[in-house]
């Protein structure tokens, strides 16, 4: 396999993981109070709901060093960010705790699938010597998304679902930005 540079590998893959872990995951939290008092959920329904993305990503990440063999490191990153795609659309256009329960495991599901996946990458397209640092710049990539989520909770006060669509369409370009790399 042809290997890449480090730093486009790098800052593709910080973007990627912004997506999975710092909107599809992390953002959940600060949109809770927003969300709850828009579904008209109760303190143990969002609690539940809140619990089911780490779920779904304890669950999902037993399997997926599996997946990633089985699939390839290209294709379980596009799997994942359709995953972050499906999840961040569905928590987006959510009327009750079902659907929005099904959001938020697909986001979990994201996030579970995308580290292995992108250290598989990493490690057939990137100079051994330059992993460390390619590793460290990937994951400050959950403190950018989650950065990218602070502005969209006092901007879109009262308006959450519309800061989850943006975050879809961050999540669709991240699927193109994961089948190109």
């Amino acid at each position: 396999m042809q290997q890449i540079s480090g730093m486009r590998f790098a800052l593709v893959g910080a973007i990627l993981i912004a997506i999975s872990f710092g909107l599809a995951r992390f953002a959940f939290g600060l949109f809770v109070p927003q969300i709850r008092a828009d579904l008209g959920l109760s303190a143990n329904a969002i609690g539940t709901i809140a619990a089911l993305p780490l779920i779904s990503f304890v669950i999902i990440s037993v399997v997926a060093p599996l997946v990633t063999k089985y699939f390839g490191a290209r294709n379980t990153t596009v799997l994942s960010a359709s995953f972050a795609v499906l999840g961040l659309a569905l928590v987006s256009q959510a009327r009750g705790p079902i659907l929005l329960g099904i959001g938020v495991v697909a986001c979990g599901i994201c996030t579970g699938l995308m580290m292995p996946a992108l250290t598989a990458a990493m490690q057939a397209l990137v100079d051994r010597s330059i992993h460390g640092r390619v590793s460290s710049v990937m994951n400050a990539g959950t403190s950018i998304g989650v950065a990218l989520s602070v502005p969209a909770v006092l901007l879109l006060v009262g308006a959450w679902r519309y800061a989850y669509v943006s975050f879809t369409l961050f999540a669709i370009v991240g699927v193109f930005l994961a089948w190109y790399l």
